[in-house]
């Protein structure tokens, strides 16, 4: 059997990805409120700005960092486990 969200889980992924109800701006800034940081020194020791979401089961998500050579996707313990905080 195939995993599908329920209907409060498929509003609010759409909502964090295509904007829906909240801009990128507003996405941003829940995130950070969440705890995530704004900028880290990440993979290799390149900066990296908090970018996006990727949504997780059950309403849970991670971090996508833009680097200059692309995106990666962090976990909030990752972060704070590996990385320096630049900006939070």
């Amino acid at each position: 059997m195939e995993w599908s969200p329920g209907a409060e889980d498929g509003r609010q992924t759409k909502e964090r990805l295509k904007g829906g109800a909240m801009s990128k701006t507003e996405l941003i800034k829940k995130m950070r409120k969440d705890g995530y940081p704004y900028k880290i020194k990440g993979n290799g020791g390149y900066n990296a700005v908090l970018y996006d979401m990727q949504p997780l089961l059950d309403g849970e998500y991670m971090a996508i960092y833009r680097y200059p050579g692309g995106t990666c996707c962090h976990d909030l313990a990752e972060i704070k486990a590996c990385f320096k905080v630049i900006e939070q």
